[in-house]
């Protein structure tokens, strides 16, 4: 391929995504909760020198190599290890595989003999397609799109001339869409791959010379897929006691989100179904099948014209093969498919068999059609599909304007996003028909007033290309950006922890998604702050962990009151679930029986501590009175070995779902450790198969074109070399930053321990025991946007030094902790703050500091807090007043402040205010909001019950809300408490700051 096409290619990619690829805005959905987690994890394995095989920051534990697109990954280990995987690393990771979706298709194109331009013109429609773009959050899916057009020119090229080389280039395309696909378009291209073998076989029968040669090669070409794929037959085999998913999925599942009937409106307007989901009946992801109205027209063309190529037919009867199949359950045939042939009940999404349409119906059109230059009497027939195509567009775009009143992009005062999602179907059936309409008669003027082929052609290629941007930036903000920013979603993927550290012993309940949820993120959170969970969402959920949810969930919620860890005396047999609390441990008769005689009984002066962790190895000191059972919150599975002082004893499973083992009274030290060195050396032997591959392509290709030998060798001993030092920098970069701020958070506080003697107090945050061993702290406990907020709220109520010194490692300090701790010293003497780690010296002051609204409910005034003065309660010792809320009020006074003047320039609002719990404590939450019109376009809450541990004390809360940039004149911003739960609290001390853009 020329590089000039590669050019171009680079520049569609760009002008279609560039809120992506300038990093304006972030990926969303699965591509942040799911995709980005597993590769995160990854990251944070190799560069730590583990090779990944146990996650346990999801659902109690899962084994990750047996999710068979994830370890494996060809991509996993080079980004991994080269650059670490972050969501601005994956979102260019989207953008390759768009790039390479298009130079895939213009190859498979070349192999035959299409036109430079008509393949250019078809390349950039595959990549720019509804699969592309709807899916644009399942990188799998889009990596497997992308990869299919080059699996198809190697099969087509093999099956013309059966030769080693051919042969050796197939495998390895085989090899890159098995361990980097989704196993749906796996088995799906398995499926087109066979008939068109059983079409070259009908075929070439007459030829016995060539069948036996086509056998043969078969023969081997399995053999080689599966000895290359060993570590993943292994993982199978592995998994499939722990997995009934491995068995196959109920049929509603395998029919879960199709491409309905009502969805093929997208081929012609897919903007149409970025609104109104409901009447699509599927996910918004899965509705899109556009592949530009121009290569429509040319398609249906196509069907008309002699075939040129009779594989054609084949690769045009597989499109509409599985355009049906989409269907689902509105057509017959993924049933049928799902109940009579191998793999088809292994996958969801009747949808992704629309990638295999566009894909045969865009090959079907370039074989067929081979150039630009038609004949008059084709222009003609052209022109009449044009004029059909336009004539519906025209019949449904008056159909909308029917069913519309006002036009949602005629409306004023708000931006096109907004629009965009205020618009029905028949609002973007308006926009985008009138905008389909322009393109075709544009296509139509070139098509009869441009007679020079080349000029022609060039500019129906720009009209390819000015179809593809536009109809992506029409959809782009339905299902494949949000309003992330990438960069502040990176900065705090920088200050999560780094390593592995040692997880608190506190409920492990604690560590809920939904507690985790952050601006960025809302499923999987817990991976990235490292905290061990009992939630998540992945691909699989082991067996037993949904036995105990689906059958004893009481249970579930009792253990989660326990630590990662934790000892019991009360072990019962399984038989009989009932009467339970939060440390009785459940296990089968045959478990139950090993531990016979051996005088387990509770232990109250029971002691344990977790001395070191990672992923695949625990290590707990004990300190028992009598015999007890040791759990550990892990899913029970293959691997798993357990070690007390040095010796190896019995794995127990407790609680249809965790480990457990049996320790002696005593002091001792238990280590469970997950091990499985038949994967590592499958994996081995897999990817020495794949690299002996690449070096037979290698020498295919110097024996053809020995002139390049010395290019080619420099290239790979120049990739080597770019791996293994990237790789070492990487690494560097990567210390560099888990070691963050640490030799000047020791410097610095030694230096200050020396300046202000007994007047200052240092609290450090940090789990790392080398740092905790040379900070001179006061003390020491872990503090992050989500743990242990109401203790370092009460250290510092507690803390009467003039000085306080506020340190951390590895923990992400948002602005509420940070404006907690200037409440009670405002004054910031010195500070250095890096990316996982900060050192901050205040000072107290006197007087207030900052604050533009204060209000202690002592003085009586004409502000609305002071009127309400049923509410307003008087302590009896300390004379104090507070504002109260009942168990009959949910709300409070509002705080109110009209947008003007000063206030546009508003960045940041702080929210500061003391709060007492009277009896118990409950989810509270302070609401921060704008509103324009009536309607709310800003919305912060704070769940106040974090910064409180007890009920009956008083504790502050700090709560700070970034205005972004989009206050107008007019503008209202609302402040006020929700009793959610309506339970017994009381305020006082209510303040507000104002952070500007620009301050005086």
């Amino acid at each position: 391929m020329k590089k000039k096409e590669y050019l171009l290619f680079v520049l569609v990619v760009i002008a279609a995504f560039w809120q992506i690829f300038f990093l304006q805005n972030g990926m969303k959905w699965d591509f942040v909760d799911a995709f980005l987690p597993s590769r995160y994890f990854f990251s944070e394995s190799v560069l730590n020198n583990q090779f990944p095989l146990w996650n346990p920051y999801l659902l109690y534990g899962i084994p990750v190599f047996a999710d068979l697109v994830s370890v494996f990954n060809p991509e996993f280990w080079i980004v991994g290890n080269l650059f670490a995987y972050s969501n601005i690393t994956l979102q260019y990771i989207f953008l390759t595989y768009i790039l390479i979706a298009g130079i895939s298709f213009n190859y498979f194109l070349k192999q035959f003999s299409v036109d430079q331009k008509l393949s250019l013109a078809l390349s950039v429609a595959y990549m720019l397609s509804g699969l592309s773009i709807g899916n644009a959050q399942h990188i799998a899916f889009v990596y497997s799109y992308a990869i299919v057009p080059f699996v198809m020119a190697s099969y087509f090229s093999f099956l013309h001339s059966l030769s080693r080389h051919n042969f050796v280039r197939l495998s390895i395309s085989l090899f890159l869409i098995i361990f980097g696909g989704y196993p749906g378009f796996t088995i799906i291209l398995g499926y087109f791959l066979l008939s068109i073998f059983l079409f070259f076989l009908v075929q070439n029968w007459p030829d016995k010379n060539y069948l036996k040669k086509l056998f043969g090669y078969h023969l081997l070409l399995i053999i080689t897929v599966v000895l290359f794929s060993l570590v993943l037959i292994v993982a199978y085999f592995q998994g499939l006691p722990f997995l009934s998913r491995y068995g196959g999925l109920p049929l509603h599942l395998a029919q879960k989100h199709s491409f309905t009937f009502q969805s093929l409106i997208s081929l012609i307007l897919p903007m149409a179904t970025g609104a109104d989901i409901g009447y699509f009946q599927t996910d918004q992801s899965m509705s899109n099948a556009y592949f530009g109205i121009i290569s429509l027209v040319l398609f249906l063309f196509a069907l008309i014209k002699k075939i040129r190529r009779k594989e054609s037919y084949i690769v045009l009867g597989f499109g509409i093969f599985a355009l049906l199949v989409s269907f689902g359950e509105q057509f017959f045939l993924r049933e049928f498919l799902y109940r009579y042939f191998p793999l088809m009940d292994m996958f969801q999404y009747p949808s992704i068999f629309r990638g295999f349409a566009i894909f045969g119906f865009l090959a079907f059109a370039g074989i067929n059609l081979k150039n630009f230059e038609f004949r008059k009497v084709e222009r003609t027939l052209l022109s009449a599909i044009s004029a059909g195509v336009i004539l519906l567009i025209i019949v449904l775009v008056f159909r909308a304007f029917t069913q519309v009143e006002d036009l949602a992009y005629f409306q004023s005062g708000i931006g096109f996003t907004e629009k965009l999602f205020a618009a029905t179907r028949f609002d973007n059936i308006i926009l985008q028909g009138t905008i389909q309409f322009a393109i075709l008669i544009v296509f139509l003027l070139l098509l009869w007033k441009v007679k020079d082929i080349r000029m022609f052609s060039t500019a129906v290629v720009f009209l390819f290309v000015f179809d593809g941007i536009i109809s992506t930036q029409l959809n782009i903000h339905y299902t494949v950006t949000g309003k992330t920013n990438p960069v502040e979603f990176y900065h705090y993927l920088k200050s999560s922890p780094k390593g592995f550290p040692v997880p608190e012993l506190k409920p492990i309940g604690e560590n809920s998604d939904k507690r985790a949820q952050n601006d960025f993120l809302w499923m999987n959170n817990n991976v990235f702050p490292k905290k061990v969970t009992f939630d998540g969402l992945v691909s699989f959920k082991l067996d037993g962990y949904a036995f105990l949810s689906d059958t004893y969930p009481a249970l579930l919620k009792a253990i989660k009151k326990e630590p990662l860890v934790y000892l019991s005396g009360d072990v019962r047999p399984n038989s009989k679930v009932q009467n339970f609390t939060s440390k009785t441990v459940f296990l089968s008769q045959t478990d139950y029986s090993k531990l016979q005689g051996r005088n387990i009984r509770p232990d109250d002066d029971s002691h344990l501590k977790i001395r070191a962790f990672s992923p695949k190895e625990i290590e707990v000191k004990t300190q028992t009175s009598s015999p007890q059972l040791l759990i550990y919150q892990q899913n029970y599975f293959n691997g798993w070995q357990v070690f007390i002082d040095g010796k190896q004893q019995d794995l127990l499973k407790s609680n249809y779902a965790h480990l457990a083992v049996f320790v002696p009274s005593g002091e001792h030290t238990v280590v469970f450790k997950f091990e499985n060195r038949l994967i590592k050396y499958a994996f081995v032997f897999s990817y020495l198969v794949f690299f002996v591959l690449i070096g037979c392509l290698v020498n295919y290709v110097i024996i053809k074109r020995p002139e390049r030998r010395k290019n080619i060798v420099f290239i790979l001993l120049s990739g080597v070399a770019i791996f293994i030092a990237g790789s070492l920098l990487n690494r560097h970069f990567y210390k560099k930053n888990a070691k963050g701020l640490s030799p000047v958070i020791v410097e610095k506080t030694e230096q200050w321990r020396h300046d202000y003697a007994d007047d200052i107090k240092v609290l450090l945050s940090t789990q790392n025991s080398e740092l905790i061993e040379i900070v001179p702290a006061d003390t020491v406990f872990f503090v992050d946007e989500k743990t242990n907020i109401a203790r370092f709220s009460r250290f510092l109520e507690n803390s009467e030094s003039r000085f306080f010194v506020f340190a951390w490692q590895g923990s992400i300090i948002d602005n509420n902790l940070k404006e907690l701790l200037y409440s009670f010293y405002p004054e910031i003497v010195e500070q250095s703050i890096g990316n996982n780690s900060g050192i901050i010296l205040a000072e107290k002051r006197k007087t207030e500091f900052g604050y533009t609204f204060y209000q202690n409910f002592e003085k009586q005034g004409d502000d609305n807090w002071t009127k309400d003065r049923n509410r307003i309660k008087r302590d009896s010792v300390s004379g104090n007043h507070s504002y109260s809320f009942s168990i009959s009020e949910e709300w409070g006074q509002v705080i109110e402040k009209s947008v003007e003047g000063r206030l546009l320039d508003l960045k940041e609002i702080v929210v500061v205010s003391d709060i007492l719990f009277e009896s118990e404590l409950s989810k509270t939450l302070v609401v921060i909001s704008a509103e324009r019109g009536g309607k709310a376009y800003l919305y912060e809450v704070l769940d106040v019950s974090e910064f409180v541990d007890e009920a009956g004390q008083w504790r502050r809360i700090a709560f700070s809300v970034d205005m972004g940039s989009g206050l107008k004149e007019g503008d209202s911003i609302k402040i006020y408490f929700w009793n959610i739960e309506k339970v017994l609290f009381q305020i006082d001390n209510l303040k507000m700051k104002y952070v500007f853009n620009h301050p005086d």
